[in-house]
């Protein structure tokens, strides 16, 4: 009985590895087991795949799923690539060590941003341009952040989105915006 639930595991893995880009080399293979995704949509990480206090997100992945890297208490920086497009509310939540998101500034479709939530120690993010929308508690608990400069394109601040940052210093703003009444 025990092989039978075995073997089903493992075909189930195999059929979920089958995402898994073929141009995995020796180097880069630890850092794909133990990722769920679906597609382009990376559902969790575990800390074994964190290397270092530091986690890349494979270039295949566009999207980040709500709660895919939240909790992740050995996590210090997070490299993200050209080609994501949207990090789901709550994304990070309660990755207390996250320092610094890096490369998420050079992405080219991202709309929204959200799922920075309770990252207490993150100091340093650069939106990207392409940003329109910060969502609904995007930065709220991250009270390290102490500069945020909001892209030229980014027509919408929801609420809280910077609720409890206590030592949020600037907020610069495009010469663009205008405040609503």
């Amino acid at each position: 009985m025990f092989d039978f639930f075995k073997k089903n595991r493992k075909e189930k893995n195999n059929e979920h590895n089958e995402k898994t880009p073929t141009n995995i080399t020796p180097h880069t293979k630890n850092m794909y087991e133990g990722l769920y995704f679906d597609g382009d949509v990376l559902k969790k990480v575990y800390s074994n795949n964190i290397q270092n206090g530091t986690f890349i997100v494979p270039e295949y992945i566009k999207s980040i799923n709500s709660f895919a890297l939240s909790n992740l208490e050995n996590l210090k920086t997070v490299i993200m690539h050209k080609d994501i497009r949207y990090i789901a509310p709550l994304a990070f939540q309660n990755c207390n060590n996250l320092v610094e998101v890096k490369g998420l500034e050079n992405a080219k479709t991202m709309k929204s941003i959200s799922g920075f939530n309770s990252c207490s120690k993150l100091e340093k993010i650069t939106l990207p341009d392409s940003i329109q929308i910060i969502g609904e508690g995007a930065f709220t608990h991250c009270k390290k952040l102490k500069n945020i400069n909001i892209p030229s394109n980014c027509w919408s601040i929801s609420e809280h989105a910077f609720a409890d940052c206590e030592n949020l210093e600037t907020i610069k703003l495009p010469s663009s915006s205008t405040p609503r009444t």
